[in-house]
């Protein structure tokens, strides 16, 4: 009878146990944020930029272009349109109305104009939200610098990896430099004693 009394003590012990440890894994997922990179990895996993441990591998360089997060806001049709009939800011490039129509979007001082040695591109500033996804995905160096051209590059229309990885390798470098240093990345500050 002792010996029925200890085997039911135990297996109520281990029910209350187990339903303690259910209990506790709903409350977990309750209360565990969304991963909103599952889905890249996934992704870039499927497209092999991603191994299942999440390192990153090598691409083909002859295979094509690489697949990454387009963080951009999709743009209109429209938006690639150029007017014949506008002045062009520089020979080939956009017309004034288009830059008032990026100001206008992303602010007045924060759309520019920069030629790299023969190149010309017009981007805008980086702004918090979009740092802190492109920081989230914790890409190699060189890969970051592309997202961060891509994202904010304006001219030429669509720069993406296809146009990165067929020019020269030192302009998203220079340009993702530059963009950092226009979006606050700088050493210049003032400080003033109060």
């Amino acid at each position: 009878m002792a010996e029925q009394n200890n085997y039911d003590a135990l297996m109520d012990a281990a029910k209350k146990k187990l339903d303690f440890q259910k209990r506790e894994e709903n409350l977990q997922e309750e209360t565990e944020p969304e991963d909103i990179y599952a889905e890249f990895m996934e992704e870039s996993e499927e497209e092999g930029l991603y191994d299942s441990e999440g390192n990153k591998t090598l691409p083909d360089i002859n295979a094509g272009s690489k697949t990454l997060p387009d963080i951009t806001p999709e743009y209109e049709k429209d938006d690639y349109y150029v007017d014949p009939n506008d002045t062009p800011v520089f020979e080939g490039g956009p017309g004034i109305s288009k830059v008032q129509l990026w100001k206008q979007e992303y602010g007045i001082d924060r759309v520019f104009h920069v030629k790299v040695l023969d190149k010309h591109f017009v981007f805008r500033t980086l702004n918090r939200a979009e740092y802190e996804q492109i920081a989230a995905l914790a890409l190699d160096s060189l890969t970051n610098e592309e997202v961060i051209c891509k994202t904010c590059v304006l001219w030429p229309f669509e720069y993406d990896y296809n146009k990165m990885g067929k020019d020269n390798a030192g302009y998203p470098s220079t340009l993702s430099q530059i963009i950092m240093e226009n979006s606050g990345f700088t050493t210049e500050y003032g400080i003033e004693v109060l």
